[in-house]
């Protein structure tokens, strides 16, 4: 069967035509054989961590929609932890610029910090009513790169914390308003030179991986394409420390005018 290629605007606007849809639509055959006990151990491998035989055993003979309903529950309900880390909202001093004892004093804090972020996330990968969640959050996190340490900085781990909410919220979403939401990330503004995309020198790394790893792939965009989009995302900023404008609060992006391109520009053909 001969396929229809999709158009990268149209695809980056969530718009597919009648024919693309009926491909992509009747591509793979409904899978309605009742799980077995392989099949059932398979699917919940896939979608929890470390499933116990009593949960294996209570999927056999459910089909896989109705198993995997009952795994990933209503999307539209917006699940958070009720129990997270008492230091997520504590500011942070700005450790550049301090004399080198005080520097280790905040680093080492904040390499405190992680670890119990880890531990913390641990802990609900294995005792959360719905495991799947925290699988999907971090199916994301590896799809949407960022880590603590980069080059020779840090990432705040508050920020880190409020970008593991962030995927949570979207696990299940729209993908195209997903992306907008990691566009402007505090933590991926962060560690992919976000913060430092401004009109008098463009950083071109975000827009790269955007399209390269994030979206379209190679192939599907240009050297120009990566260019004016750097443009086009120029004058975002974060506030991570206690001594820095929080427009939008500690921990939070926000806009700032002076850095951005205010000329046109052409991406993608338009």
């Amino acid at each position: 069967m001969k396929e229809t290629p999709i158009n990268r605007r149209d695809f980056l606007k969530g718009k597919l035509t009648n024919k693309s849809e009926q491909i992509l639509g009747t591509t793979l055959t409904p899978y309605d054989i009742p799980l077995d006990r392989v099949t059932s151990a398979h699917l919940l491998r896939r979608l929890t961590f470390s499933p116990t035989i009593q949960q294996i055993e209570s999927f056999i003979g459910k089909t896989a929609q109705e198993a995997v309903t009952i795994l990933l529950g209503d999307p539209k309900n917006e699940y958070q932890p009720v129990t997270p880390p008492n230091w997520i909202n504590l500011a942070t001093e700005n450790p550049y610029g301090a004399d080198i004892y005080t520097r280790f004093q905040i680093e080492g804090q904040w390499r405190s910090y992680h670890s119990d972020l880890q531990a913390w996330w641990v802990q609900l990968m294995m005792k959360e009513s719905k495991p799947s969640v925290e699988k999907l959050v971090h199916f994301w996190s590896g799809h949407f790169t960022t880590e603590f340490t980069y080059d020779d900085s840090y990432i705040p781990p508050q920020i880190l914390f409020r970008q593991l909410a962030m995927y949570r919220k979207n696990r299940l979403g729209n993908f195209k308003q997903f992306v907008e939401e990691v566009t402007l990330d505090p933590g991926m503004l962060i560690y992919l030179g976000g913060i430092l995309n401004t009109n008098r020198k463009p950083n071109e790394n975000f827009a790269r991986e955007l399209m390269e790893l994030y979206t379209t792939g190679i192939g599907h965009y240009t050297e120009g394409d990566v260019k004016e989009a750097a443009r086009v995302l120029t004058g975002w900023k974060v506030a991570r420390y206690n001594d820095e404008p929080a427009r939008n609060g500690i921990y939070n992006s926000y806009f700032y005018p002076n850095d951005h391109d205010t000329e046109a520009k052409q991406f993608m053909g338009r």
